[in-house]
């Protein structure tokens, strides 16, 4: 189970780095003050909770999707 979230958790720390990148990249721009970012996601893996790692149920990790918006 600690694999599991070590993954897990490291995917988060990586998307982390891309969107931060990106921002960067627009706030480097002259325009930049003009775009919106909006990101999305599936619901990602259960992390073992309940001891599930699909997504067939309406455990909160099964029913909740990120969202950011900057």
């Amino acid at each position: 189970m600690l694999d599991v979230r070590q993954v897990y958790y490291a995917m988060g720390s990586e998307l982390d780095v891309w969107l931060g990148q990106i921002l960067d990249a627009l706030d480097a721009r002259s325009d930049g003050s003009e775009w919106y970012v909006i990101y999305t996601s599936d619901h990602g893996e259960s992390q073992m909770e309940h001891y599930q790692t699909g997504k067939s149920s309406m455990y909160e990790a099964s029913a909740r999707v990120p969202l950011v918006v900057a």
